[in-house]
């Protein structure tokens, strides 16, 4: 529990630090962007927040798999639009895409046990 805690908060650091660091507005994010970090942040802590519990359990199968395939999706869209704008940006999407896409990978083997 304490990774995937370490993980939201690198998370909202991360994207504390790009909104600070970027002063341009030519450089600000896309709001494709905005999307998937919020997104994600809302995914994230309804993880921690023990909500997916709180629903049947025929339902959570299908809310589950969709959750982290659209956070998947929508990362690699971010990445895509956000090439123009900022390396930046794209490093950042790419790293919390990647964490998504693992953390998905085995999530699914372990739920099958």
């Amino acid at each position: 529990m304490s990774t995937v805690f370490t993980l939201i908060i690198l998370n909202i650091i991360s994207m504390i630090i790009i909104f600070i660091y970027v002063e341009n507005d030519s450089l600000k994010p896309t709001k494709l962007t905005f999307i998937f970090l919020i997104s994600m942040l809302i995914v994230w802590i309804s993880f921690i927040g023990g909500i997916f519990t709180l629903v049947p359990t025929e339902f959570v199968d299908l809310l589950w798999n969709a959750c982290w395939i659209y956070l998947i999706f929508a990362g690699l869209a971010a990445i895509i639009f956000e090439v123009k704008n900022s390396r930046l940006y794209v490093i950042v999407a790419l790293l919390l895409t990647s964490i998504n896409f693992i953390f998905f990978s085995f999530s699914i083997p372990i739920g099958n046990m």
